[in-house]
């Protein structure tokens, strides 16, 4: 679904916390577990 991870991190940094996060908890049921997991504790 995201096929430039740079073009998302820049819009990242210009939207809200909030709106990104929200963003990123409507990915889950599209990768495995252990890679959402993987991913959460790289934005810790």
């Amino acid at each position: 679904k995201i096929d430039n991870p740079t073009s998302v991190q820049s819009l990242a940094k210009v939207l809200p916390p909030l709106f990104a996060q929200e963003a990123e908890e409507e990915e889950p049921e599209l990768m495995p577990i252990e890679a959402r997991i993987r991913m959460r504790n790289l934005g810790k």
